[in-house]
């Protein structure tokens, strides 16, 4: 877990505050490494998650964003599926949580009321109170396939065939696997390796999306597992900042 503090925030206070909030929670301080990134740079999504692979202590890590509640257990999903246990530990492909989000802003903030099975969830679905996450940008998630996730039966896990560059599932990984996998020069010591997503994206929009499609097209197939889900945790954005980096994006891709 990567945490980013800015060099004009009160510093002291922050690192003291997440002192107290680690120790607690018997969770963090069980299951929970934090990495603190101090400086001045704002944004810097790639960065973040390049420290939080490097130094995790796991054979898999997940690109999971902080406002996300995993409510099911995937843990130990892909040991107990014959079919791709030899290719997920070989790194060969990624496996796919669906992500889910309210329809309504207030049910969606408090994660103690969120569905903690697909039951629960598709009920939700019937209803029309939770969809698909960020469903106005189909290109984000639609690749998943929702609509196979609705109909698939306990236990099923299937391959993403229509990928698309947008395409920005939140996956479980191997550590050290393809594509960001960068040899160290044969004279410095191993410790140099990196295993990184490219840090020039900075701000928002399209910096997890590219760090996906290079593991593609680095090989990567891509799974969806059909029992398994998270939802966004409702909270407000800052979107002045929001659209003028996405303006900016806007005009330096046209």
């Amino acid at each position: 877990m990567t945490v980013h503090i800015g060099e004009d925030e009160d510093v002291p206070a922050m690192i003291q505050a997440l002192e107290r909030m680690y120790h607690t929670s018997v969770m963090m301080q069980m299951f929970v490494d934090m990495h603190l990134v101090i400086d001045s740079f704002d944004r810097q999504l790639n960065t973040w998650r390049n420290i939080a692979r490097l130094f995790a202590r796991t054979d898999y890590v997940m690109m999971l964003d902080i406002d996300f509640y995993p409510c099911t257990d995937f843990r130990r999903v892909a040991g107990v599926i014959p079919s791709l246990k030899q290719n997920f530990k070989r790194g060969d492909i990624a496996l796919v949580v669906p992500a889910f989000e309210y329809s309504d802003y207030l049910e969606g903030t408090d994660y103690r009321a969120f569905p903690r099975n697909k039951d629960s969830l598709l009920h939700l679905v019937e209803q029309g109170r939770i969809g698909m996450f960020h469903a106005s940008w189909g290109p984000g998630h639609s690749s998943s396939d929702y609509k196979r996730f609705y109909a698939a039966t306990p236990g099923e896990v299937y391959r993403v065939t229509k990928y698309q560059p947008a395409y920005e599932p939140y996956v479980i990984i191997k550590k050290d696997g393809p594509p960001w996998f960068v040899p160290a020069p044969p004279a410095s010591p191993r410790s140099l390796i990196r295993y990184r997503c490219d840090e020039r994206f900075v701000g928002y929009g399209g910096n997890k999306a590219a760090c996906l499609f290079e593991m593609y097209l680095s090989g990567i197939s891509y799974y969806v597992l059909a029992d398994h889900f998270i939802i966004h945790q409702n909270h407000l954005y800052e979107e002045v900042i929001r659209k003028n980096e996405v303006s900016v994006l806007y005009y330096a891709t046209s």
